[in-house]
């Protein structure tokens, strides 16, 4: 059996993203607790929040895009690329096509993106954390995805699809409740925080 490559180019994105920001949240929610209170609506956020974003990528990005599970009219499907988006696990191309072939080579350790032969940490997050070979992108395997206008736009706009998304759920409903700061700390950060780790565990724990 082979492992993974142990020297591989640093994913400088992901590992801010999946380093940075929990690093981040136990810093600074910390300190907001300690001089303010989080309100009922901050922490009804968090729950309600995680639901949508855990939808995006159970009923959207695997069961429909990566598994073709079921069809979905346009609105849905809309509606679930949003969700999607908001749980900030790369773009349906990207994780769709990545899914696909974890299935095809499961826990070959040279061609399963994560495979959990190579470990427990590799599985959970590693694989994202470098550029390693097995993880890069193929989407050879996803040729209905690429003729698809909405997974396409999606990926072509993927960052700024991010930053209005979260903008667009976090503030207006942060302003509804008047608890701007909580809502963003609890129904974003830790919300992001949570919906990652659930989703890796499903290449670990499960």
């Amino acid at each position: 059996m082979t492992s993974a490559p142990l020297k591989a180019p640093i994913n400088w994105t992901a590992s801010i993203t999946l380093i940075g920001l929990p690093i981040l949240a136990a810093i600074i929610i910390p300190i907001y607790a300690y001089y303010y209170d989080f309100s009922v609506s901050a922490w009804v956020s968090l729950f309600f929040l995680l639901a949508l974003s855990s939808m995006g990528i159970t009923a959207g990005y695997h069961r429909l895009w990566a598994h073709r599970a079921y069809e979905a009219a346009l609105p849905l499907k809309i509606l679930l690329m949003i969700a999607g988006t908001f749980a900030v696990q790369n773009s349906i191309l990207f994780w769709a096509s990545g899914h696909r072939t974890h299935h095809r080579h499961v826990d070959d350790v040279d061609q399963d993106p994560y495979s959990i032969n190579n470990g427990f940490w590799y599985a959970h997050m590693g694989w994202m954390l470098r550029n390693y070979p097995a993880a890069e992108p193929n989407y050879k395997n996803a040729p209905d995805l690429l003729n698809d206008k909405l997974v396409m736009f999606q990926h072509k706009y993927y960052v700024p699809l991010v930053i209005e998304v979260h903008a667009g759920l976090l503030l207006p409903i942060g302003w509804l409740v008047g608890d701007v700061w909580g809502v963003l700390l609890l129904g974003g950060l830790i919300r992001l925080f949570i919906s990652h780790h659930v989703t890796f565990d499903i290449n670990t724990l499960c």
